[in-house]
């Protein structure tokens, strides 16, 4: 029977090739489907935020910037080289209307935009490109990645976004 995953929010999953399906859905959060095609490995996940406010234990998935350095000691470990892959980036959707927000509630609601903007930064600083990327707007996505050969369908679906009240 093919394997069927569901990522949680700060899950991820690395592996081979393999019959069944990963199904995620993603709302500020960002998704990066990393595959190497030659080696037939994958690598996807679901982080919340774009980084850690200060550095205790080890990294794991929760956070965008720490996902790719994981990603990269995965492949690293089976000899394989970063710049071999396909890089896909799927989230980061504006779930809130910031209008008459504060500044600091405002900057909370953009968690989508920063998660996009580690996303990029940490992927270009280990030396990989995005091949297809679908971030921001007022969308919630669905993803599913076909573990047998990588292949990623995904769905938007509109935010129903509401102001939050006026600060008095």
């Amino acid at each position: 029977m093919p394997k069927q995953v569901f990522l949680n929010p700060g899950d991820w999953w690395f592996g081979p090739y393999q019959a069944g399906v990963l199904t995620t859905i993603l709302g500020s959060c960002v998704s990066i489907v990393l595959q190497h095609p030659r080696a037939r490995v994958l690598g996807i996940s679901h982080a919340l935020l774009p980084q850690r406010s200060h550095q205790t234990g080890p990294e794991h998935g929760r956070f965008a910037e720490e996902i790719v350095r994981i990603f990269v000691q995965k492949l690293q470990s089976h000899g394989l080289k970063a710049a071999d892959c396909r890089v896909q980036l799927y989230g980061g959707g504006l779930m809130f209307s910031s209008a008459g927000a504060g500044n600091c509630v405002a900057e909370l609601i953009r968690v989508g935009d920063h998660n996009v903007r580690a996303s990029l930064c940490a992927l270009a600083a280990a030396g990989l490109s995005v091949d297809f990327q679908d971030t921001g707007g007022h969308f919630y996505r669905r993803l599913q990645v076909n573990l047998l050969d990588g292949a990623v369908s995904h769905e938007k679906y509109p935010i129903q976004s509401f102001a939050l009240p006026a600060r008095r």
